[in-house]
């Protein structure tokens, strides 16, 4: 398999890792890497195409590829610092105040018990 790298991940590669990629290393990196998922295609409900990518983990490096295998083509790289990086999720509105009134609930439940 004679694998493409993109722009995108060229300059990721750059940014978080260090150094220019070659195509040869980065086939060598995804032999030793553990697949944590394999690139899929699937046909949704209005009968649009979805696909998923694939995911490779190496543990030594530290680094996770996510590869188009379908196209023979590298798209990003991610590293433990451009994991911590990422912006923080949104909560739900009111998501607390329903986790305050199931603490309140437990503890008068607790009161009670010892009663």
């Amino acid at each position: 398999m004679r694998l493409k790298l993109t722009r995108h991940f060229t300059r990721r590669w750059q940014q978080r890792v260090g150094g220019e990629p070659t195509e040869e290393m980065i086939e060598k990196i995804m032999k030793k890497a553990i697949r944590v998922q394999g690139y899929r295609r699937m046909m949704l409900v209005n009968y649009q195409f979805y696909t998923t990518l694939g995911i490779y983990w190496h543990p030594d490096l530290k680094i996770i590829l996510k590869v188009d295998t379908s196209q023979c083509t590298a798209v990003t790289v991610i590293n433990h610092d451009s994991y911590k990086k990422r912006r923080p999720r949104r909560r739900k509105p009111g998501a607390h105040k329903k986790r305050q009134r199931r603490r309140d609930f437990n503890r008068r439940a607790r009161r009670e018990a010892t009663q």
